[in-house]
């Protein structure tokens, strides 16, 4: 065990001795040296999180084993939505196409960018793992907010940017990883794709998606990425 540990740190003394000699041989300003370091060594002290991909035993099992697992992984982050936590209780066999066909996974490191400001939107996203803060432009109505407002926050088990996923829409912030983040985002054609094919599924997502979209054309409705000021069951 003592070996193991001893082997491990003078591994990562290499690393960041090659760090230090890349740095220094592109002349990278003591600003941005020392900002990179900082945010390696963060990363290195928060606990390593495992993707599917590299837990090779996953390979072993059957495709339907498979895509069971990889419904129940997904669908433990939809029940905090008011129409997909219905929704996956009522058809299973969408449910499980959803969660293997139309969500994707995306992972973030401290300082990413989910979208920017002025981009289209496309998708909502269900926050998995860590969390993404909101940096509203001028146009968003959360441009007064203090910036350490807590509705700046997408924690784990939160949405946002549902407006993309039923309305033509573009970005009125720009959201940044604050920590190590995992989301799943939906792909919209391809879910569109799927619920036409789904006898059980086409009526009541259609019936969401009206809802939806009349009620952000209601006077008093706020248009926002974010899904705080919602009126979900108005």
């Amino acid at each position: 065990m003592m070996t193991q540990y001893r082997l491990f740190v003078e591994e990562s003394a290499r690393k960041m001795r090659q760090l230090h000699s890349y740095l220094d041989q592109e002349r990278v300003s003591p600003e941005v040296s020392m900002a990179t370091k900082m945010q390696i060594l963060a990363i290195m002290k928060e606990r390593q999180r495992l993707k599917a991909s590299e837990v090779s035993h996953l390979q072993l099992v059957s495709t339907t084993m498979q895509r069971a697992l990889r419904t129940h992984v997904v669908s433990r982050h939809l029940g905090s939505h008011v129409f997909f936590g219905v929704w996956s209780q009522v058809d299973m066999e969408s449910l499980a196409t959803f969660c293997t066909s139309c969500i994707e996974d995306l992972y973030f490191t401290a300082g990413d960018m989910c979208f920017r400001e002025n981009e289209d939107g496309r998708t909502m996203h269900f926050m998995k793992y860590g969390s993404l803060t909101y940096k509203p432009g001028l146009m968003a109505p959360e441009s007064q907010f203090p910036e350490d407002d807590p509705r700046l926050t997408c924690n784990a088990h939160s949405v946002a940017t549902e407006v993309a996923m039923w309305l033509q829409w573009v970005h009125l912030g720009t959201m940044t990883s604050a920590s190590t983040t995992e989301v799943f985002t939906v792909k919209t054609d391809a879910w569109a794709s799927a619920v036409v094919r789904s006898e059980l599924s086409g009526t009541p997502v259609r019936d969401y998606a009206f809802a939806f979209f009349t009620s952000m054309k209601e006077p008093d409705a706020m248009l926002s990425d974010l899904t705080y000021g919602i009126d979900y069951h108005g």
